[in-house]
């Protein structure tokens, strides 16, 4: 069996992380284990992810003005319950970010308010998570949605059901 696990000393981009620039965490993991956990989003005006964030961090005008905008190119993202309309920002982040729609919603529906569908489901998330965890034996840098960690469950063949979706 090829051992698919990241060698953490070149792989930890959480580690000393400039927080004035966007990283994407799920990209970098993509292409280190040559599995597609990312979605390359059309950027708002063909402005960088890094004038987004700042624009959107600073304006909450500007920030729902971006979320609409992203609404009418992507209709998915008409379908993510928002606990609050402070959550627009998270789901702006999320797609600048490059995450994948089901990690978005699923950051913003049930982990952000620990809001499980149910606590069989959290126990679960949070086992299958930490096992693979466990083979990346690096920290995931990003909140995986189940559907996410289906693929992984996959790639790595770990001998556990992966969630029913």
């Amino acid at each position: 069996m090829l051992d698919h696990t990241i060698n953490s000393t070149y792989f930890n981009p959480w580690n000393n992380v400039d927080r004035t620039k966007q990283q994407s965490l799920s990209k970098i993991l993509s292409y280190y284990l040559n599995i597609q956990l990312y979605t390359d989003y059309k950027l708002y005006n063909n402005m960088t992810e890094d004038e987004i964030y700042k624009e959107c961090y600073e304006s909450i005008k500007f920030c729902n003005k971006v979320f609409l905008w992203y609404c009418n190119k992507y209709p998915e993202f008409k379908m993510i319950k928002l606990p609050s309309h402070g959550f627009i920002f998270g789901v702006v982040h999320g797609i600048i970010s490059k995450f994948n729609f089901e990690d978005i919603k699923f950051f913003i529906e049930e982990y952000t308010n620990n809001t499980y569908r149910s606590n069989k489901f959290r126990i679960e998330y949070d086992r299958k998570r930490n096992m693979i965890k466990k083979k990346l034996k690096i920290e995931f840098g990003f909140i995986p949605s189940p559907e996410t960690l289906n693929k992984l469950i996959e790639h790595f063949d770990l001998k556990i059901k992966p969630f029913k979706l």
